[in-house]
């Protein structure tokens, strides 16, 4: 993936994934994927993994990427869309926050979700969700 690849932690990325078809083009579905794993490859440390896994529910297909950085609280999460920046100690994030909005945009135009979810107060990360229909 593209994403470890310029953060040069290929190690770091474990990619499990159920074949599957969904109501999206490949290319938004590549651009959203990407930009989440982009963040969490920003804002976790290396040898920290990065998770891309693709699972079939209920007659939808869920895409989640999780890392284990700094996370988001609940309010953040639930908060989170375009030109929203949430600061992170020790992390110097560029850009504007356009990617999520877009990402956020091409699946909701393939009547999907993105959805964020906090860690457990016992645990660090966050996991991001492509909720998306299956065609």
């Amino acid at each position: 993936m593209r994403a470890a690849e310029e953060a040069k932690r290929t190690k770091d990325l474990a990619v499990r994934c159920d074949p599957g078809s969904v109501a999206i083009g490949e290319a938004f579905l590549t651009a959203a994927v990407a930009e989440l794993a982009e963040n969490g490859f920003q804002f976790s440390k290396p040898g920290q993994e990065v998770s891309v896994s693709g699972t079939h529910q209920g007659g939808r297909y869920l895409v989640a990427i999780a890392d284990r950085g700094p996370g988001m609280t609940a309010e953040q999460c639930a908060s989170a869309a375009g030109f929203t920046k949430f600061e992170q100690s020790g992390h110097n994030h560029q850009g504007l926050g356009l990617g999520l909005a877009i990402a956020r945009t091409a699946v909701e135009l393939a009547g999907g979700r993105l959805l964020f979810e906090a860690a457990e107060p016992t645990q660090r990360g966050l996991r991001a969700c492509l909720d998306l229909p299956c065609s």
